[in-house]
């Protein structure tokens, strides 16, 4: 009887011990597993991919301070370069103080340019951006903010949510008035933004771009929209408007248009156009906000100027 209890406890503590030595070596190879893997990066958020956070990482070169760019001659705006996940670079209008205007908020419209800017060089964004037209007529209506597409990237819109998110908090922004335009590359990167946030924005105007029609169908049917195409674009043909425009016309009565039948892919002269940031104005999520509840006759005046050319 004793030898079969002995033997019995001999058999436990084999157990006991076997199952020990079996979790240190399944730790051992867990380890060793590990090891072989990419770190995960403990800073990204959630909702962005490993691949769009590299592409976001890469963007993220220059300083979190925002610096003066050099300005027109004259020019009493203010033209700061930053980080906000994006490079950016903003278009602050004459008499912005962050100190002094804190009671006072102003509409922001955010631009997405083309891919031929993709890299590294602020200078040439803004050469190339909106800004120079906003601080020759020095517009005193609008921030505005220009992020940087880094060269092996795209526009990803949740990237570009939280990039608005931190200019919205570095800025005096008034968020019932957030508009957003692009052009090309950045016309795509509004549609696509505009459908994955359909709420967040007052009004959009995409140039030369391509949406999703069934998406922005379904998505986009309260949210104003300008688009803007020339007739004999080689590059993003106009087919891609017009299958947006074939989508959006019977669910959306803010929806208008204009087709430049003559011209091609470069219509960024659309953006000297002071009727397009006028319309801007028109639309905002508070309508006592509106330039239409504001001053009726002053967009009377500047609406009768619209044609269809760039």
């Amino acid at each position: 009887m004793r030898f079969l209890l002995n033997l019995l406890l001999i058999i436990v503590i084999i157990g006991v011990v076997g199952g020990m030595i079996k979790r240190i070596q399944d730790n051992r190879r867990a380890q060793e597993l590990a090891a072989q893997q990419p770190a995960s990066d403990p800073e990204k958020p959630a909702q962005f991919t490993d691949e769009q956070w590299d592409i976001i990482k890469q963007a993220n070169s220059v300083p979190d301070d925002v610096t003066p760019l050099p300005t027109l001659s004259g020019s009493p705006s203010k033209i700061l370069k930053g980080r906000a996940l994006y490079q950016y670079i903003c278009y602050l209008p004459h008499g912005y103080s962050d100190e002094e205007n804190k009671a006072r908020s102003y509409p922001l419209i955010v631009f997405l340019h083309g891919q031929d800017l993709k890299g590294d060089d602020l200078d040439r964004l803004y050469q190339r951006s909106p800004i120079q037209d906003l601080q020759m007529r020095e517009d005193p209506n609008f921030i505005l903010a220009a992020p940087l597409c880094p060269a092996n990237g795209g526009w990803v819109s949740t990237a570009l949510d939280e990039f608005l998110e931190h200019i919205i908090a570095r800025f005096n922004v008034d968020q019932d008035r957030l508009y957003l335009t692009g052009i090309s590359m950045g016309g795509h990167g509004a549609w696509s933004w505009a459908q994955d946030f359909p709420k967040r924005f007052a009004a959009i105007a995409p140039l030369c771009g391509a949406g999703n029609p069934q998406k922005a169908k379904l998505r986009l049917k309260r949210l104003p929209i300008w688009i803007f195409h020339g007739g004999n674009d080689a590059v993003v043909p106009v087919e891609r408007a017009l299958s947006m425009i074939h989508a959006l016309e019977p669910v959306n009565a803010n929806l208008r248009y204009s087709i430049f039948p003559e011209q091609g892919h470069n219509i960024g002269g659309v953006y000297q156009r002071p009727e397009l940031y006028v319309w801007f104005l028109t639309h905002s999520k508070d309508p006592k906000k509106s330039l239409l509840y504001q001053d009726p006759e002053s967009v009377a005046a500047a609406t009768e100027t619209i044609s269809n050319r760039p």
